[in-house]
């Protein structure tokens, strides 16, 4: 299929053959008959992408903060690297279509294949043939609407939420500042509500539009006598309510609302303009100011987007689902006038001329822009990159290893990939990615074979010697599995599983293949991390460690924090330190304390901030305190080891103290290395050479447990014994 890409370094927009998102869980398949160009947002952005480094920083402040704290942690290069690997990361654009419903997936009701459907979401609703869009950003289009008029629902739900955060009362005076798509959608949706409505704009051609569409008065921002004019219109009482939807650097659609709204008026913005305010006219009429957020309650919250909970309507009555419906139900009514305000039309692969008509939106006006489709669409699964090699020998001496991603984001792309490719053992054969920007990106960048969104097709290739997995934590243990079946060496991001009975599946098939499966500790292999081991290597007492990682807060909401897709912080992140201690301990764990902070708030995860214990069978103990609620802007991690009257210190991974008999021996690197180099040069040459395990399975295993048991102390607010494992 095709889809439209912007690239964020330059704002070069191109359309590209990928393949179509997979069916999931919770939404459905839809191929696209028209979808909206939002004009105002998609324009800001390619302006943005296209203009200088200065001006992406003036308007991305948090991003330079961002950037200025990546610089302390790991140098002006490696933050160099990174930046410009984002920038190049080409970004999906589009938020509002409609289409046919292809397939629906699991746990989705009241949709059937063939349903035509008005969508929405940012990174859903996009500009491609086809789309995957969840059940409760999508609305079925009533019988007697145009198609292509239903493609702007998403845009109109937009209006809508502004006019009700307006609090729009039948009658009253309504005042639309700025007549762009969503400003002109606006004031025909507050028409048809029966406001009398004021819509001001500093073009002629869409004041006049306004005016064309049913606009009781529409006024050039110029003219002279605007303000007398609306006095005129209000009977000299001014303006009941104020919706700004115009994008600016001007602070004159708020000055404008302020000196024309009525005593005790109501002003509400929805579109992109300063918000520097003086408290004087405010208090003097005693104005409110309110801020619309996008298409409605539910935008932002993965709960009600992602998993499709809806909220109870006796509670919320407008979600961005409903609005999105009451848009519909106007134009099944024919309340609104959406032909005139229908502009251009493009077809999906005119879409650099589209964006460029639409940035020089001065020569010629541009309000309503579409993007058609073809009936037809090619939905192959697998888009060839390069040739097919042949297939690795599995011997000792083989010469390369054919190698399979599934799953590509942020760690995949900035750890793992970047290792593999100066690797000269390592040819890339497939990726696969949940959206096809990540697997067109990656694919194209280290040169794979192809491209995918279907795990299947990574899994079943026989060309693939080596799976790496590093999707979300639910679906590590499911693709390990189904690869090691499939006769493939297996790489997995941690965690392995998130529950025993994902855990009990790799075991089984793990012990009935005879491949190698490898787990993203990469901690112990650090260089750092060597030093010590080697310091406390002829060692006949028990060790004390003393662990303290400063992870930062993790909002609940983060896909990481749900215990059905991501297992929560312990699993997903704390079993990395875990395997570090039992690393350097070399002994296996025989009873877990953990003990967390009792906050009582909603937003905090208390399990986040906890302090563990592990006792080990030699006596060892390891003491890890896992706090989200310091700074980030202090190191991460702190280590400290003591045992034979010695002491030794790792500090975030930069420098390690090695103190014995009253010396204090010091070893610094450049910049941290938390050990994924050697971690995977390890990996393939056990591969490639038929050696031993880089880390045996049984360690593996049994770092995965304590995760579960840390739980179940936390639960259970007792020391958990460990279980002999394998």
């Amino acid at each position: 299929m095709k889809q439209v890409f912007r690239e964020n370094r330059t704002g070069r927009v191109w359309v590209e053959e990928v393949p179509p998102p997979s069916l999931k869980k919770g939404g459905v398949l839809v191929q696209n008959l028209f979808s909206a160009i939002s004009v105002g947002t998609e324009g800001a952005s390619l302006k943005l992408a296209k203009s200088g480094i200065l001006e992406k920083a003036k308007k991305r402040p948090e991003d330079v903060r961002k950037i200025k704290q990546l610089i302390k942690d790991e140098g002006i290069i490696e933050a160099y690297k990174k930046v410009k690997e984002k920038l190049e990361i080409p970004t999906p654009v589009g938020y509002s279509c409609v289409g046919k419903v292809l397939e629906v997936g699991e746990g989705v009701e009241g949709f059937s294949a063939g349903d035509v459907v008005a969508c929405g979401g940012g990174g859903y609703a996009v500009h491609a043939e086809v789309v995957w869009v969840p059940k409760n950003l999508c609305v079925k289009v009533p019988q007697g609407v145009r198609i292509e008029h239903a493609a702007f629902t998403t845009i109109g739900a937009i209006a809508i939420q502004g006019l009700r955060q307006a609090g729009i009362q039948f009658g009253e005076n309504v005042l639309i500042i700025g007549l762009g798509v969503v400003g002109q959608l606006a004031a025909q949706v507050a028409k048809a509500s029966g406001a009398r409505v004021v819509a001001v704009d500093i073009d002629r051609r869409k004041v006049d539009l306004a005016e064309e569409c049913g606009i009781d008065l529409a006024l050039l921002r110029s003219e002279s006598s605007l303000e007398e004019k609306i006095m005129s219109f209000t009977d000299g009482y001014g303006i009941d309510a104020v919706v700004i939807t115009a994008a600016t650097s001007s602070v004159d659609p708020l000055e404008l609302a302020l000196r024309t709204t009525r005593h005790k008026g109501r002003i509400t913005v929805v579109g992109s303009v300063p918000m520097t305010l003086e408290r004087k006219p405010f208090y003097k009429k005693e104005l409110s100011l309110n801020i619309a957020r996008s298409y409605g309650p539910g935008r932002y919250d993965p709960i009600y987007e992602e998993k499709g909970i809806d909220y109870p309507i006796g509670y919320v009555r407008w979600t961005e689902n409903r609005n999105m419906r009451a848009f519909l139900d106007l134009l099944a009514d024919d309340k609104l006038r959406i032909d005139r305000i229908i502009t251009h039309r493009f077809k999906l692969e005119e879409a650099p001329h589209a964006y460029e008509k639409i940035i020089k939106n001065d020569e010629e006006l541009v309000i309503g822009a579409l993007f058609e489709y073809p009936t037809e669409v090619d939905t192959k699964k697998r888009i060839n990159l390069g040739t097919t090699r042949k297939k690795a020998d599995s011997k000792p001496s083989l010469s390369h290893l054919n190698v399979g991603f599934i799953g590509a984001g942020h760690y995949a792309q900035n750890f793992l990939l970047p290792v593999l490719a100066k690797n000269p053992w390592i040819q890339f054969r497939g990726v696969a990615t949940t959206t096809a920007v990540n697997s067109s990106y990656v694919g194209k960048k280290y040169g794979f074979d192809y491209i995918t969104t279907d795990p299947d097709e990574v899994i079943k290739d026989k060309e693939i010697d080596a799976a790496f997995i590093a999707t979300r934590h639910n679906t590590h243990a499911m693709f390990a599995v189904r690869a090691l079946e499939s006769g493939k060496h297996v790489f997995v991001e941690k965690p392995l599983a998130i529950n025993e009975k994902q855990l009990e599946s790799v075991i089984k098939a793990w012990q009935a293949s005879s491949l190698h499966l490898m787990v993203g500790f990469n901690r112990r292999f650090s260089p750092l991390v060597s030093s010590i081991k080697d310091f406390f290597g002829r060692r006949r007492n028990p060790l004390a460690i003393n662990y303290r990682i400063n992870a930062g807060f993790l909002d609940k909401n983060h896909w990481v924090q749900d215990p059905e897709v991501g297992g929560g912080r312990i699993i997903g992140e704390v079993c990395h330190f875990v395997d570090l201690c039992n690393f350097l301990i070399s002994s296996k764990p025989k009873k877990i304390f953990a003990q967390s902070i009792t906050s009582g708030r909603e937003d905090v995860t208390d399990c986040d901030t906890v302090v563990i214990t592990i006792g080990y069978k030699d006596g060892s103990v390891a003491s890890i305190q896992y706090f989200s609620n310091g700074d980030k802007s202090y190191p991460k991690e702190y280590l400290e080891v003591f045992g034979e009257n010695s002491i030794a210190v790792l500090d975030d991974f930069r420098e390690v103290r090695l103190v014995r008999k009253g010396k204090t021996k010091r070893i610094k690197l450049h910049k941290k290395d938390k050990g994924q180099a050697n971690e995977l040069a390890a990996f393939i040459k056990a591969v490639k050479e038929g050696m031993s395990a880089p880390i045996p399975f049984d360690e593996i295993v049994i770092a995965t447990i304590t995760t579960f048991k840390i739980l179940e102390s936390l639960r259970t607010e007792k020391p958990v014994e460990m279980d002999e494992i394998l």
